[in-house]
């Protein structure tokens, strides 16, 4: 695994950018997501396994069906929001929290359903790591499971392409956006700005 300077081991970042990134209507739409993914893949899912899950979009969903879920996520600050959700809704026996790094995560033949949502995948700079992703998740699908792997393509990005974006959120607050597109536009690396009444983040 590369050297713990990946951006998103950062837990301020989290803190800071939680509101802008978590907002209630991403809750809702990753929720009516849930039976159009079990219907994408015609089958029943005993064992799912959401890597970088973050706070549970999918994941509190996915146990108010009754699905026994594994959430692995890097962050004890958004795992902390997710827990606190699960409390709030009597959901923690259907689901086994795990802080770790999806770049290390192993448990082999155990899981039906493997889900990586939300471009949660493709940070790492080296596609080294990239790759052993991959192959962690190859090795921990029983026979017969199945992977689903959620990016935005080139062309959707390409199309949407604005050199900065503002957004005011329910606060107040502005969220600016400064995409960039790099390495024969294989790479979107983004720079983010968060202007509040107190202060500004980057």
């Amino acid at each position: 695994m590369s050297a713990k300077t990946d951006w998103f081991l950062n837990e301020q970042l989290w803190l800071e950018f939680y509101q802008s990134m978590f907002s209630a209507e991403q809750f809702e739409a990753a929720a009516a997501q849930i039976p159009q993914i079990i219907q994408f893949l015609g089958q029943q899912p005993e064992n799912i396994l959401d890597l970088a899950c973050g706070p549970g979009r999918h994941i509190i969903p996915l146990a108010e069906h009754g699905y026994k879920v594994t959430a692995v996520d890097t962050s004890e600050y958004l795992l902390s929001q997710l827990k606190n959700k699960l409390t709030d809704s009597n959901l923690t026996a259907q689901v086994e929290v795990v802080t770790a790094d999806m770049r290390e995560f192993s448990r082999a033949d155990s899981f039906d359903l493997i889900l990586s949502m939300w471009t949660s995948f493709g940070y790492f700079d080296h596609p080294g790591d990239d790759l052993l992703v991959l192959q962690n998740t190859y090795a921990n699908l029983r026979d017969g499971g199945k992977f689903l792997l959620d990016v935005a393509g080139k062309e959707y990005i390409i199309h949407n392409y604005e050199e900065t974006l503002v957004r005011e959120l329910e606060d107040g607050s502005l969220l600016i956006e400064q995409p960039l597109l790099s390495d024969n536009l294989s790479r979107l690396d983004n720079d983010w700005t968060l202007v509040s009444a107190d202060a500004v983040y980057r």
